[in-house]
């Protein structure tokens, strides 16, 4: 297991919940504070110093397949989308200095943002994925949510070799954080 420093650096995370007023209830955990510290330890492990902004979407299975029918012209439900607002040709590995030559950045209380984009989040495929798999709703809602994480930062898995770079990245920040199936 890699042995990172954290990464003091607090990031805005907006969320949306279409779902549920009491989701931190339904879910057992406290959502929020998980997908920041999810977001830390990827920019940690990556060696990331940037303050980013992200959208968190919450919605049910009904909705994320209008989402997915109007944006990837796909007629069918699925568990998680990220729609990155910025793109790479590889993943990438962000400098201190780049922030300042990003036009996508977002100025709250004065301080700058790298607009890194959106997750839309299904809440019905968490609870049903987490039964089907055998995991624990936290340990389903943090590999999906890590899983757009690392899509936002350019990762993705559409080819084999790129799979299984994105698989081991994510099985390593969960075990880093003791987040186990």
């Amino acid at each position: 297991m890699q042995k990172v420093k954290k990464n003091p650096i607090k990031d805005k995370i907006n969320f949306e919940n279409s779902y549920s007023e009491n989701l931190s209830n339904i879910l057992g955990f406290q959502y929020k504070k998980l997908t920041m510290i999810l977001l830390n330890e990827a920019k940690t492990y990556l060696k990331i110093k940037l303050c980013f902004y992200i959208d968190v979407i919450f919605t049910n299975s009904v909705e994320i397949k209008k989402i997915n029918k109007k944006f990837r012209q796909i007629n069918k439900s699925t568990d998680v989308l990220s729609f990155p607002n910025l793109t790479f040709k590889k993943p990438k590995k962000f400098n201190t200095f780049e922030l300042n030559n990003i036009i996508n950045t977002v100025i709250i209380n004065g301080k700058k943002y790298i607009y890194l984009g959106s997750i839309v989040l299904n809440i019905d495929k968490v609870f049903c994925q987490a039964k089907k798999y055998n995991n624990t709703l936290r340990r389903e809602y943090s590999f999906l949510i890590l899983h757009s994480i690392l899509h936002l930062f350019g990762y993705d898995h559409i080819m084999n070799k790129d799979e299984i770079v994105m698989i081991n990245l994510q099985n390593q920040i969960l075990n880093n954080l003791k987040i186990y199936r």
